[in-house]
This record gives C-alpha cells, sequence and structure tokens, in this order.
C-alpha cells in the first residue's frame, strides 16, 4: 500500500514538472512569436521608407515638378549654350563606356511601340548597356542637367550644399545611389542603359540592383529582398527638339494666315502659338500628336536661349480665326485642361487618330527656330557647293549617263528603276534673264500668264477651257553630278572631271534661289507619282539652302519614294536594303519657300522644308484656280502659316475658290537626323517615363535572410 501511494506521488510530481514546463515554454513561445511580429512589422516599415526613397529619387529625375507656390519648374534642364559633345560624353560615362569612341550597337526595342505610353518608333536606334559598377563620371548627366529646384523633394538635411561644384554634385550621386547602406537598410540604383534615338536625344534607364532591410525587436529579427520588376525602371531624356519631328510645326500663327478647315495632318503636330480653325466647323484630321505651346509673346533677343516664352491667357485654341476657346474654368491640371480641350476640338468636328492622352497637350515648352545659316553656309564651303551672286537657281536631275531623267517606274515597290549607272545630276542656273523654252513638254498656266507668253510657245484646249505653254528654261552656269561613291564631277566640255570633293549634299546661296526637278510625264495635272520622274537618285541627300528665300517650279520627288506616315502605298513599310536612303531639305532662314505660279495641279514634295522666318506658300494663292492638293510627304517647318488658297463658308457649306489644299503626311526616317546640315537650334529639352507604367517603385518583395543581408 506505502508502494503504491510513494509511485502515485511519484507520477503527480512528473506530470506536475511537465506541466510547469510546458507553461514556460508556452509563455516563452509567444514572447518569441511577439519579437517576431514586431520585426516583420519593422522589416515593412523600412520597405515603405526605401518606396519613399525610391519615389523621391524618381521625382527627381523627371522633367518638372511643382515649387513651393504651386508653380510648375523644370526639374531637368541643362544650361543653355551646353555642346552636343558634352551630352554625348555624359551619355557614354552614364554607361561605363566613357573612354569607348563609340559604344552604341543596335537595338530592336524601338522598332515597335513599347506600350501605349511610350509608342513612338525610332528603328535605327543604338544602344550602350552598363556591364559594370558605375563610376564617379556615371554620374555627370545628373550634375550636369538636374536643376536646383529638384533638390526641393528631399528634406533640407538630405540636399546637396547649395552652389555645389559639379565635383561635389558627382560624389553627392554617387553616395545617394551607389551601394548605400544605412542601418537596417540596403540599396543600389544603377544606371541601366542608354539609348541613343537619334544624333540628339539620349534616353538615360536606371533600376534598382540590389534592395534589402532588416527588421529587429528584441530577440526576432526578419529579412526581407526587393527585386526590379520588367516596369521596375524608371528613364529620362535629354533631346534636342527637331521641329522636323512633326509632319507640320507652325511657330508664329497670326489670323490673318487662316486657319484649319478640312487639312489632313497625317503625322505630329505642333505649334508655338494655339491652333486656329478657319470656322467655328471642321474636319481636319490630326493622325498623329498635336501640341500647342500657346504663347502670347516669344522670348526676347538677350534672354537665355533655353527660356520659355510668355503665355499671357493660358492654353486653349481658336475655334474659328478669332474666338479663343479655353479649359472650362475650375480644371487646374495640365493634363486635364489638354484632355477638355480636345473634347472641345472634337465637339467642332476634329477628329483625332490617337487615342493615347499624353498626345494632346496645349501647355508645351517653347521650340525655337534658326534664323541663321551659317552652318550651311560653311557646310557648303567645305565640301558642298556654294552659287555665285549671279547664279539663280538648281536643278536636280536623277538621270542616266547622258542625263535623261529616270523613265520606269515601279508601282509594286513604289520606286523608279535605276539604270546602270544612275547619276545625281546638280544642274547651277546662270542669270534668270538667261532663258529659252523646253518645247518637248506643255504645262498648264493660269490666263494671265498665258496672254503674256510667246503666241508660238503657247495654246488653248477646251471642255474644260485650259491654258498651256511651253515651259521657260534657263541656261545652266555650271553642272555637276556624283554616283553613289559621292565623288563630285563637273561637266568639261562634253565630259566629266572629278573635283576631288566627296560632296557632302549641301548647296547654298545667299540669294533667293529657284529649285526645281524633271518636268511631268504627258503633262500629268493628277497626284499620279509615276508622271512626276525624280529630282534625287535613290544614294542622294541633299540641302538647299537659299538665304533669301527658295521658289519651287516643279514636283520635287525621290527616286525611292518615302512611305507615308499610314504606310499606305505599295510596298510599304519598306525595311532593310528596301529603305529608302535618300533625302532633301529645304531651308530659307529668310524670306519664303514659294511654290511658284507655274507649278502643276496636285504638287508634290518628298522632302523637309523650312521657311523659319517666313513661309510655305502659294504664289498667287488667292487669284489662280483650284489645283486640288500640295502633296507633300515629309516636314513642313514654318514661321508662320502659309497661304495656299481661299474658301468661303455658306449655309454651313464650305466652296474653294482658289489653289491648293493641304495633304501633309510625315516620313518617319526624319526622325533618324538623315538630312545633311539639319537647320535645328541646340537647345536641351526633357522628357520623362510618367506616360508609362515604368516606376522605380514597381518591386516584389519577398522574405529573406540573415546570409543575404
Amino acid at each position: 500500500m506505502i508502494v503504491v501511494v510513494l509511485f502515485t506521488l511519484l507520477l503527480l510530481a512528473g506530470i506536475l514538472a511537465a506541466t510547469m514546463r510546458l507553461g514556460l515554454g508556452s509563455r516563452q513561445n509567444t514572447v518569441d512569436q511577439a519579437a517576431i511580429l514586431k520585426a516583420q512589422y519593422a522589416a515593412e516599415s523600412n520597405v515603405t521608407l526605401l518606396r519613399s526613397k525610391l519615389r523621391d529619387y524618381q521625382d527627381i529625375l523627371s522633367s518638372n515638378g511643382i515649387n513651393a507656390s504651386g508653380v510648375q519648374v523644370p526639374y531637368l534642364l541643362l544650361p543653355a549654350g551646353t555642346s552636343a559633345d558634352v551630352v554625348k560624353n555624359d551619355a557614354k560615362a552614364f554607361c561605363g563606356k566613357g573612354s569607348v569612341a563609340d559604344p552604341w550597337v543596335p537595338t530592336s526595342d524601338f522598332a515597335t511601340a513599347r506600350e501605349a505610353g511610350d509608342a513612338e518608333l525610332f528603328p535605327s536606334a543604338t544602344q550602350c548597356v552598363a556591364t559594370s559598377a558605375p563610376t564617379l563620371d556615371s554620374y555627370g548627366i545628373l550634375a550636369d542637367a538636374v536643376t536646383s529646384a529638384a533638390y526641393n523633394e528631399l528634406p533640407p538635411s538630405e540636399r546637396p550644399a547649395a552652389g555645389s561644384t559639379r565635383a561635389a554634385l558627382l560624389s553627392w550621386w554617387q553616395n545617394q545611389l551607389s551601394n548605400v547602406s544605412s542601418g537596417n537598410i540596403k540599396y543600389d540604383i544603377r544606371p541601366l542603359r542608354v539609348v541613343k534615338l537619334t544624333d540628339n536625344r539620349y534616353r538615360f534607364y536606371l533600376g534598382v540592383t540590389n534592395l534589402d532591410v532588416k527588421g529587429s525587436s528584441g530577440t526576432g529579427q526578419r529579412y526581407m529582398a526587393g527585386t526590379r520588376s520588367d516596369k521596375g525602371d524608371w528613364w529620362f531624356e535629354i533631346k534636342v527638339p527637331n521641329p522636323f519631328d512633326n509632319v507640320l510645326f507652325i511657330n508664329n500663327w497670326p489670323s490673318a494666315d487662316g486657319g484649319f478647315y478640312n487639312d489632313v495632318i497625317d503625322g505630329d503636330f505642333f505649334t508655338n502659338q494655339k491652333v486656329r480653325m478657319l470656322f467655328g466647323i471642321n474636319s481636319v484630321n490630326f493622325r498623329g500628336k498635336l501640341r500647342s505651346a500657346g504663347c502670347t509673346a516669344f522670348p526676347g533677343a538677350g534672354t537665355l536661349q533655353n527660356a520659355d516664352c510668355t503665355k499671357g491667357d493660358g492654353p486653349g485654341f481658336y475655334g474659328g480665326l478669332n474666338t479663343l476657346i479655353s479649359p472650362d474654368a475650375g480644371i487646374t491640371d495640365n493634363a486635364a485642361k489638354s484632355a477638355n480641350l480636345k473634347s472641345k476640338m472634337t465637339n467642332q468636328g476634329t477628329n483625332f487618330t490617337s487615342t493615347v492622352a499624353g498626345d494632346f497637350s496645349f501647355t508645351e515648352k517653347y521650340i525655337p527656330l534658326p534664323l541663321t545659316a551659317n552652318t550651311q553656309a560653311a557646310d557648303a564651303a567645305n565640301g558642298g557647293l556654294t552659287l555665285a551672286p549671279n547664279e539663280s537657281g538648281v536643278e536636280l536631275v536623277a538621270g542616266d549617263a547622258s542625263g535623261n531623267p529616270l523613265n520606269n517606274y515601279d508601282s509594286s515597290k513604289s520606286l523608279w528603276k535605276e539604270s546602270n549607272p544612275t547619276y545625281q545630276y546638280i544642274r547651277i542656273k546662270g542669270p534668270a534673264s538667261s532663258s529659252s523654252y523646253d518645247n518637248s513638254t506643255w504645262i498648264e498656266v493660269d490666263k494671265s500668264d498665258y496672254d503674256n507668253w510667246p503666241a508660238d510657245k503657247k495654246k488653248m484646249t477646251n471642255n474644260p477651257t485650259m491654258y498651256w505653254v511651253r515651259p521657260k528654261q534657263v541656261d545652266n552656269s555650271r553642272e555637276f553630278r556624283f554616283g553613289p561613291d559621292k565623288i563630285l564631277y563637273a561637266k568639261s566640255g562634253s565630259g566629266w572631271v572629278s573635283t576631288g570633293t566627296t560632296f557632302n549634299g549641301v548647296i547654298y546661296g545667299s540669294q533667293n534661289i529657284t529649285v526645281s526637278g524633271p518636268m511631268r510625264k504627258d503633262s500629268s495635272l493628277t497626284a499620279d507619282v509615276s508622271k512626276m520622274p525624280p529630282a534625287l537618285a535613290s544614294f542622294a541627300k541633299l540641302n538647299i539652302t537659299g538665304g533669301a528665300g527658295l521658289r519651287l517650279d516643279t514636283d520635287l520627288t525621290l527616286s525611292n519614294t518615302p512611305c507615308d506616315n499610314g504606310n499606305t502605298q505599295q510596298g510599304c513599310p519598306k525595311t532593310g536594303d528596301a529603305k529608302p536612303q535618300n533625302a532633301l531639305c529645304l531651308f530659307a532662314p529668310a524670306g519664303d519657300v514659294v511654290m511658284t505660279r507655274y507649278t502643276q495641279d496636285e504638287a508634290t514634295y518628298h522632302a523637309a522644308i523650312m521657311a523659319s522666318n517666313g513661309a510655305f506658300n502659294v504664289e498667287n494663292y488667292d487669284k489662280r484656280r483650284v489645283q486640288g492638293s500640295r502633296h507633300v510627304i515629309g516636314s513642313v517647318v514654318e514661321n508662320r502659316y502659309g497661304l495656299n488658297g481661299t474658301a468661303s463658308l455658306n449655309n454651313g457649306q464650305v466652296t474653294f475658290g482658289s489653289g491648293y489644299g493641304d495633304q501633309f503626311s510625315f516620313d518617319n526616317r526624319l526622325r533618324e537626323d538623315i538630312l545633311p546640315s539639319s537647320p535645328i537650334v541646340t537647345v536641351w529639352q526633357s522628357a520623362d517615363a510618367s506616360s508609362t507604367q515604368k516606376r522605380l517603385t514597381n518591386v516584389v518583395w519577398q522574405q529573406s535572410t540573415a546570409d543575404n543581408f
């Protein structure tokens, strides 16, 4: 009995001891679990803190921001006068290839749209990918381009010192982004690559390569690591705005110059002032971006080169020559203002092909135009051709060995069949008075010209009544030609003598120059390009600059017809070996680019045309017969909207009275800087990824371990 009692007591003591140990263990587990939960909370708090840092850096590396007064100010802006070489060197240093002469390799990323907010195409884009850890020099573009206002996104204690030198800013950026370890946070934000979209447009990509946080509480510790998602990078662009990136660019647009009615703008459109409609109703068709700066006064002499204009009455457009349409009251956001104005345009009948909100902006920055031809004059003197003061014009012909224009057009490929050999002929014309008549063809003219033409050089046809004359031809002063090797030959007697010059494509004269190409086949009055023998051979890139203006007597077409913006021609899009390599720039820094009274119905130009202090207009636009449309595949840039015809509105019906309508379509190759001695002003602007889904904070987080911290 005693043994049984003792055994029972021992059993109870064991159970009690086990129960006590279990209670202590449960209490200990509860303490540990609480510590772990607190550590997890601390780790996630550090994730939030790190996200905030990423947002700060992304905001700093954005085009614009809002200052303390609520005013939008630039965050990325290179100082006026910054050379293209400085930006090129910053770009190479950013990707760690500063000492490499040519680090650029092709990329296909920009041959197609990346996403809805980043759809612009650059088939010839190249890139430099960062493959090593960044150095101090990698941050050169940040030190050079980030404005002092941008640093106000940070608390005062975290900003660089006011007035910091470039060297100090380089160190500051390196300390902010490269392998940062601060308490329980570690991160590394690195340059990823630079994409050279054009010769003067660079896109800089950054992204996180390492993100780690730690949370501690008592004995508890938790670790988390972040990995960049496929949208987890950020880019900003530094670029020189090129007016030729638009199918139509109008600098100064007063009401006297008219407005749009039924125009087809087949590409991007930009104006430094406000869009004007001819009437309160219209059927304008915008097939690209529509952007305006809304300037009411341009920067004056002595103003910083990259200064914006005065915008006295805010964003808007003229829905009728003098009827200003403004955004609804109460709208403060620029994007919302632009959306509201687009809606009002639509209500007037305007058509828009794009549905991307960012493609419509009425709050753009002013883009200046070049007002001199100093660069073109210098280039012509060094590898080009310069007209003497008594020389009046230039005739351009893609021709066979005898100088005859090309004759066979392949409609299935939209190009002219070139003979072997084919040359580019440049015929410099003597004084305008040294002329005769071309008895091989006829051109249609107005009766006023017909009446003053020699009797044996004109005819009239009936049903309908039309007036025809033998065209005048001015004698050649000099004649040159070149082939695919670009070696320039001068005509000497009946032969050709090498000048020893590799022709750079630039032809300059300080005077007003008349430019012509071959006459049409069969005296055609249609828009059929197969009736318009080409002015330029497939290998020719030419810039014709007339210091006092240009006069166009004929069509000016290319042997390999460029594809229009919508690739509607047969054989388009043209890629690879089929892609056109020819290009024509017509530049007048003063005066107008004028379609003379001898241009025919459906006049056609394959060219980038700039009248930076004048207009692309039509001689006798208000007196000549109705002649269909003037067709441009390329770009038209003008100081003032050129007058091309007249129209009247009666009872809601528009009647055309004289001249031409416009059918302009963009040649997308112009975004690739294909023009020799292209006339642009080196004023750097910026862009960023805000219209896309890319964000530095697009990071996937997961639990990690102490070994990885």
